[in-house]
């Protein structure tokens, strides 16, 4: 195995230049290493408002923190309807004091506006 020998590099390495505030942003947004995000689990026994097959839908609810999982009732391996209860009150806890009181309300405006703009909803 024979290791390729890269060109050397002619003259000295351009310093970065910001000319602008918008360039010093992107600059430092991209000197950071992307967040990972932590997402809940919403457990829904139908599928009622949920819009499994809608990308841009599940997009804004994992851009909130959570997803909706679909748990039929008497599936093995899916939590007990007691253990998903109490998952989803306390993940709705924490999206009421990390997303604010409204959460479910701008949620369903972000909902309404996908659908739309994917042809789910006319009206």
């Amino acid at each position: 195995m024979t290791a390729r020998s890269q060109p050397p590099v002619q003259g000295k390495p351009k310093p970065l230049t910001l000319t602008s505030k918008e360039d010093f942003r992107k600059a430092k947004r991209n000197a950071r290493p992307p967040k990972r995000k932590n997402v809940s689990y919403i457990y829904k026994t139908d599928t009622k408002g949920v819009y499994f097959g809608n990308p841009c839908v599940m997009k804004a609810t994992r851009r909130m923190g959570f997803e909706y999982v679909l748990q039929p009732p008497g599936v093995p391996g899916s939590p007990d309807e007691e253990t998903a209860q109490l998952n989803n009150i306390l993940v709705n806890l924490k999206l009421l004091f990390t997303r604010g009181p409204f959460w479910k309300m701008i949620l369903k405006k972000r909902i309404k506006d996908c659908r739309t703009l994917s042809g789910d909803f006319v009206g």
